[in-house]
């Protein structure tokens, strides 16, 4: 099957205007402990975070995210956003959104999209 990319108009639209005040420019990044091996974009991930005293720190990179764990920062991954968003009411189903990711450049393990599912309460679907 082909790739596609994860770009819908519409729903781009929505979150840019969600974004509106809430996108901050680069920042240097501060120190952060057991930090070695992170590229720029996490590192100023994690010190936005902490210079806005963030409640959670959205980031699926897992080396990124080991480090946040050790600093005791709040972590969540996009597949405990679709969760959440499924709890909450916003969206309906995740399964679509999951096959988008099997067939796009981003890698997740069918494990993995699998639990997400069995967590979902949409395994048998």
């Amino acid at each position: 099957m082909k790739k596609s990319v994860l770009i819908n108009k519409a729903e781009s639209e929505v979150l840019k205007a969600y974004l509106q005040g809430k996108v901050y420019d680069f920042i240097e990044p501060i120190n952060i402990e057991k930090s070695n091996g992170l590229g720029k974009g996490e590192l100023a991930a994690i010190s936005l975070y902490k210079k806005l005293s963030a409640d959670l720190l959205l980031i699926d990179d897992a080396r990124a995210k080991k480090v946040a764990y050790l600093n005791n920062l709040e972590v969540m991954g996009s597949l405990g956003v679709l969760l959440l968003a499924k709890k909450e009411g916003v969206i309906s189903e995740i399964k679509p959104l999951l096959n988008l990711l099997r067939y796009s450049d981003i890698f997740v393990s069918e494990h993995i999209l699998d639990q997400v599912l069995l967590m979902a309460g949409e395994a048998s679907k």
